[in-house]
């Protein structure tokens, strides 16, 4: 019998768990964390990725293709925060007029019609240090930006976040976010030096709350 273990290869890496990690806003309310074992269904694995470069926060390279080939992806695409990213098929929102996106919008209040993307991605800064230091601009609220990202969600559409949190529950969900079905938890880090992980949450938005309760 051959016990040779395979080599790991970079972008493959597959994980059984990931520590617990919490999040409370300033006012002490559970935000979210990062699941330990996962619900039954849901996809795991870990994505090792090299430096993006240019605007500080960039996507690493080979995200945009790993979300392809894994078949997260959309006709009609919506990306919040971000910041320098172009995409000649969809459309890009941010807060920052010189960044040169589509719609320049606070993304906690999307001046969009409901369910008019079966794509969202949101890529926000990760703390209230970061948002200053890097971006000049007061720390997103992620409930309302998530609650947004779910109200213009169309049926069937996927809503993924990268952050370092996996939010799960909170008192101001909309119906919206509880129509979306968490499918998908990703570690992701960049290849080099010191790294921080994060976790890239991926929900399908479900036809109604009978969908979700399944």
């Amino acid at each position: 019998m051959n016990t040779k273990q395979k080599e790991p290869v970079v972008g493959e890496v597959h994980f059984k768990s990931i520590p617990l990690y919490w999040e409370k806003e300033k006012n002490g309310v559970f935000l979210g964390h990062v699941l330990t074992s996962g619900k039954p269904g849901i996809y795991k694995d870990m994505w090792a990725l090299a430096p993006g470069g240019g605007y500080p926060g960039a996507f690493p390279r080979g995200f945009i293709n790993r979300l392809k080939k894994t078949g997260w992806w959309g006709n009609k695409r919506l990306w919040m925060f971000s910041g320098s990213f172009k995409d000649a098929g969809g459309t890009t929102v941010d807060i920052k007029p010189e960044l040169g996106p589509d719609l320049v919008c606070n993304c906690e209040n999307l001046e969009l019609p409901d369910e008019s993307y079966d794509f969202v991605c949101l890529d926000p800064p990760y703390s209230e240090e970061e948002s200053s230091r890097l971006y000049g601009v007061p720390y997103v609220n992620l409930v309302k930006a998530v609650n947004e990202a779910a109200r213009v969600c169309s049926p069937g559409g996927l809503v993924l976040l990268l952050h370092r949190i996996i939010p799960s529950y909170h008192p101001n969900d909309t119906v919206h976010f509880k129509r979306l079905k968490m499918i998908a938890n990703v570690g992701v880090f960049k290849i080099g030096g010191y790294s921080n992980i994060f976790a890239l949450t991926v929900w399908r938005k479900q036809e109604d709350l009978n969908g979700w309760l399944k």
